[in-house]
């Protein structure tokens, strides 16, 4: 059953079946850890927060502390449903629990780390996402969306225009067929280009946008 509810999840994630077969599957299987994680990603989804944070804090306590990429995603989890309940300081702590369990793994997950930038950006706490950029792109020197959020923290706390824009078209073509991380960088380039007195540039950019 549990890998009916994973295929149907993965077809369309709001399927309201894939939390009627995981419940059984929890009913008859209650310490079974990675059926309350896939029930707590469901739920997120979902929009069911409290359910996410109750079912993955459920997952946690039935895994082994040696189980560093399980315990890696479900502290992502964790903090994901903790931020929907705009619960910041809660997210973060979950968030800095599952960059520590990401650090032990062969190969972190940058994808998870960089929730916990987005989270520290919105909270205007930009240093301290910019660290957490600089342990991503040691791990992950080709992943794009952390060259981009360097190139916004290199403008935002710095005014450095060359570095932010060296940085962000490092970004674009590391962006390759993703069309959200090429407008991302077009958008930042052509604002970043413009106040730095290259319109040329600066319209470059804009016009790849609207195509």
């Amino acid at each position: 059953m549990k890998n009916e509810a994973r295929a149907l999840f993965s077809r369309k994630a709001t399927d309201s079946r894939v939390g009627e077969i995981l419940t059984r599957v929890i009913v008859a299987a209650p310490e079974d850890a990675e059926a309350h994680h896939l029930y707590g990603q469901w739920a997120l989804v979902n929009h069911q927060d409290e359910l996410s944070l109750r079912m993955e804090r459920r997952a946690l306590e039935l895994t082994s502390p040696d189980n560093h990429p399980a315990r890696m995603q479900i502290h992502t989890l964790l903090g994901l449903a903790l931020d929907q309940l705009e619960r910041p300081e809660d997210a973060e702590a979950a968030l800095r629990r599952a960059l520590s369990e990401n650090e032990k793994l062969p190969k972190p997950d940058p994808g998870s780390a960089f929730e916990l930038v987005k989270l520290l950006e919105r909270e205007s706490k930009t240093a301290d996402a910019d660290k957490v950029v600089s342990r991503i792109l040691a791990w992950a020197p080709e992943y794009g969306p952390g060259h981009l959020a360097r190139a916004r923290h290199l403008l935002g706390m710095r005014k450095d225009y060359r570095s932010a824009i060296a940085a962000a078209e490092k970004a674009l073509q590391l962006a390759g067929s993703d069309k959200a991380q090429q407008r991302a960088a077009h958008a930042f380039l052509a604002k970043t280009y413009f106040a730095a007195k290259n319109p040329e540039a600066a319209e470059r950019h804009r016009a790849a946008l609207s195509q």
